[in-house]
């Protein structure tokens, strides 16, 4: 409100420009995002006419802030063109805003044609940041350092980034950007399959977003803990948390927030085995997957939980005669990749098997895990071992999906050690061997115990069915 009655009092545009990305940021904060990017439109034509570089690049990084009314995940042509001015304009001068300035324009450079310049980008923002001893320039390379070191094998440079972040922001007194390095690490963690770490990190968080209270750190956090709740089996809980989520935005449009919730919900089910909702929102996942290269790769996913394997392995022959272009060359990789495998391990054919086998191999021991949705999908070593059961290779298979177990159930992600359990059922009984047999039985009484225990009546009923011998099917 004082900023908008400055505005009106026709102040000199020196002090205008100063006022309206005042204005902009105190929205932003808000969560208003749609009002603080007409502000923030404003200021950048301010910050041109007076030929203001920095101005411009204040100006363009707001508009990549989450909000009412806007997204962060998909392309934008007129925040793109904004910070590639600002970026022109700032010149070859290193610090804190270039950095900034390129870390939000490799964000929001999505285009699976630009996936090298993302990269490009992101590196070198975090190159300059550690050239820099300015405290301000370690903060603003955040962003840029999930996207510059996104591989799987590159989780702990990830973790250090954001745990330095973290740090130097406390030291600082910045809250919000100690409240955005907290939550990011908790991806990390995750990936890395340390569970009291990830349980303490939430913690901290929790701590740092209840100060800070900003609407975006609080639906981040409940995204969060939405998607720990499902990765734990806790699927009432999951989705009271995801709810919230979606609800802090209040009634206004939220396009991330929306997206997030479909996409929790949608793995609801998937984890449930709920083959009636799935049929129901089946068109839901086709315009979701139409929205984001990453989730092509889960279609076949889906049609193989439907039943529907012809049209998976179709689907998955296209992906391949198109060179993997499908799967993406960010964050998202290794989820798109597991859920691929999850449909290749049922369906073949043998030489995506193979493929597949080949890329995930060097990510033994990872948690599979989408950062944005915050969405855990098991771990690699069960991508693996339903892989190399699909090649008929038993004793790999056997001894990845023991691994997969264990690792499943110390993290304590219960849908995903039924899963594993049941399929090392399939491989043990697999082998012809009395004493295979046994235990494939004692796993699959477990796998029907652990699904009562979850309140999945659809997961109970595949185990016991597999268990009687009723039914053979592949485990999805």
């Amino acid at each position: 409100q004082t900023s908008n009655r400055a505005l009106d009092l026709d102040p000199s545009d020196r002090l205008r420009l100063e006022v309206l990305l005042l204005l902009g940021t105190t929205l932003a904060q808000q969560g208003e995002g749609s009002e603080s990017n007409a502000v923030f439109l404003r200021a950048a034509a301010l910050a041109r006419d007076l030929n203001d570089a920095r101005a411009l690049a204040t100006a363009a990084i707001g508009l990549t802030t989450p909000g009412r009314g806007v997204t962060t995940w998909v392309a934008e042509p007129a925040r793109d063109a904004l910070l590639r001015s600002a970026l022109r304009a700032l010149g070859d001068h290193d610090d804190a805003l270039r950095v900034e300035v390129l870390g939000a324009l490799s964000d929001a450079t999505v285009d699976p044609g630009s996936w090298e310049q993302r990269q490009r980008l992101a590196e070198e923002a975090v190159e300059i940041a550690a050239r820099s001893a300015e405290p301000a320039a370690v903060i603003a390379s955040l962003e840029a350092s999930r996207i510059a070191w996104w591989r799987p094998d590159q989780t702990e440079e990830r973790l250090a980034a954001a745990e330095r972040v973290l740090a130097v922001a406390t030291s600082q007194g910045d809250d919000e950007a100690a409240a955005a390095a907290a939550l990011a690490r908790i991806a990390d963690l995750i990936v890395i399959g340390d569970r009291r770490r990830v349980d303490d990190a939430l913690v901290t968080a929790r701590r740092i977003v209840e100060r800070v209270d900003m609407v975006r750190f609080h639906w981040a956090l409940r995204l969060i803990e939405a998607g720990q709740a499902l990765s734990d089996g806790r699927l009432g809980d999951a989705g009271a948390a995801a709810t919230q989520a979606f609800t802090v935005w209040g009634s206004d449009d939220q396009p991330d927030a929306q997206r997030a919730f479909e996409e929790q919900v949608g793995v609801g089910m998937l984890a449930a085995n709920d083959v009636e909702l799935l049929t129901a929102s089946f068109a839901a996942f086709s315009e979701a997957i139409s929205r984001a290269a990453a989730y092509r790769c889960s279609l076949p996913c889906v049609l193989v939980a439907l039943g529907r394997n012809d049209e998976a392995k179709a689907e998955i022959e296209r992906i391949a005669a198109e060179d993997y272009r499908s799967v993406p060359a960010h964050s998202s990789w290794l989820f798109a990749l597991a859920t691929l495998a999850d449909a290749a391990a049922v369906t073949g054919p043998a030489a995506v098997v193979a493929h597949l086998r080949s890329e995930l191999a060097p990510h033994s021991g990872r948690m599979v895990h989408l950062e944005g949705p915050s969405i855990t999908w098991g771990c690699v070593d069960h991508r693996l071992g339903v892989l190399a059961l699909a090649d008929g290779d038993l004793e790999a298979a056997m001894s990845l999906l023991r691994s997969a177990l264990a690792q499943h159930t110390s993290f304590g992600t219960h849908p995903w050690s039924w899963r594993s359990a049941v399929a090392l059922a399939e491989v043990l009984r697999a082998t012809g061997d009395a004493s295979d047999a046994d235990e494939a039985d004692e796993l699959l009484r477990g796998a029907v115990e652990m699904a009562e225990a979850m309140g999945l009546p659809h997961l109970r009923t595949a185990a016991a069915e597999l268990l009687s011998g009723v039914s053979s099917r592949p485990c999805p």
